[in-house]
């Protein structure tokens, strides 16, 4: 990118100092946009969070349609649905096929196609680190309500999170360390 066109200088042509930006709200998914985007380059004081976002977002609304997840009622399928619903609502596109898995204090939801078209576009061109670095990114920015989310799933508190993704074939993963706490609970806070 030219310096001239970088967002620095463009605020500067209209009067408003770089300095003075302290929140930089992603309202959607845009890469040829984000790509753009510095890293703290001209807006070093700058948070860069989505909008706030409750984990009833992911929670409160059944995500399953036209998507494979593991039976009805259980906890293993109600993070799969948060997940996908995670995918869905700020991605714009979810999976096919989601499985939730529980180990003590870990879970692991794995998720299968999804790639929204202009990702599907970057991978075929061989920008597969674009699309992972724009994902890592969006995983940053929307930790908060995806941590809740699975907190109020699993009545546990998780201490530890983090999102990965493969190509041909595409996987998604998101994987949640919870503290120790065993008693795994439904998602109406029953025991399981």
């Amino acid at each position: 990118m030219q310096p001239a066109k970088e967002i620095g200088p463009q605020l500067e042509q209209l009067g408003i100092l770089p300095s003075d930006v302290r929140r930089v709200v992603m309202t959607h998914l845009h890469t040829g946009y984000l790509m753009g985007m510095p890293d703290d380059a001209h807006l070093p004081e700058s948070d860069r969070s989505a909008p706030e976002q409750p984990p009833e977002a992911l929670t409160a609304h059944d995500w399953r349609a036209g998507v494979d997840l593991e039976g009805s009622g259980d906890l293993r399928a109600a993070i799969s649905n948060a997940m996908v619903g995670l995918k869905k609502r700020f991605y714009g596109k979810g999976p096919e096929r989601a499985r939730t898995y529980l180990n003590d204090s870990y879970v692991f939801c794995a998720m299968e196609g999804g790639l929204t078209r202009n990702e599907q576009t970057l991978v075929e061109a061989g920008e597969e680190d674009a699309v992972r670095n724009y994902r890592l990114l969006f995983q940053k920015v929307m930790d908060r309500p995806t941590i809740e989310a699975v907190e109020q799933l699993t009545g546990r508190h998780v201490i530890g999170y983090h999102s990965q993704l493969t190509f041909n074939p595409m996987r998604s993963f998101e994987i949640f360390v919870l503290d120790s706490n065993l008693e795994w609970r439904q998602p109406d806070n029953r025991r399981a």
